[in-house]
């Protein structure tokens, strides 16, 4: 919806804060749709930002408002590893390859753009969850077979 109105009106454009408002709120469902809806909302906030770095690329005073953090990942890593069993692990790992590029290529950019791009690198908490994801389905799998 906000990404509708955004396209509408050529002045609105939806924020980090008001993507990651959403993906937490699609997270706080606890449902499947909830993850899906937050992964998906999490892709389409990429895109935004990949449109707004190739215009900021042409246009130095151009505003980067919609830039994925830690934040936006995480809360979609967290829909994705409580609703969608043990193949969810795959998309986890998508997400948390995306963080890895996002920081190679903040990175690896000129400095003064650096500081312009987005702050996303995985952290503890991002590896610690696919671990949990990881150790989750794999005693699952223990546990069926135990039982058969």
């Amino acid at each position: 919806e906000m990404e509708n109105l955004a396209g509408q009106r050529q002045n609105l454009s939806p924020n980090t804060s008001c993507f990651n408002s959403v993906i937490m709120a699609w997270n706080a469902t606890k449902t499947v749709k909830g993850a899906e809806r937050a992964a998906i909302v999490l892709n389409n906030m990429c895109k935004a930002y990949k449109l707004q770095l190739e215009q900021f690329y042409k246009d130095r005073t151009f505003r980067l408002t919609s830039r994925p953090n830690t934040t936006s990942f995480m809360n979609a890593i967290a829909a994705l590893g409580q609703q969608n069993g043990p193949e969810s692990i795959p998309r986890v790992e998508d997400l948390v390859r995306k963080m890895t590029e996002f920081s190679l290529a903040r990175k690896g950019s000129v400095p003064g753009i650096a500081k312009k791009m987005s702050p996303v690198e995985p952290n503890v908490v991002t590896y610690n969850s696919l671990l949990a994801l990881y150790a989750k389905y794999c005693q699952e799998d223990n546990a069926l077979r135990e039982n058969a």
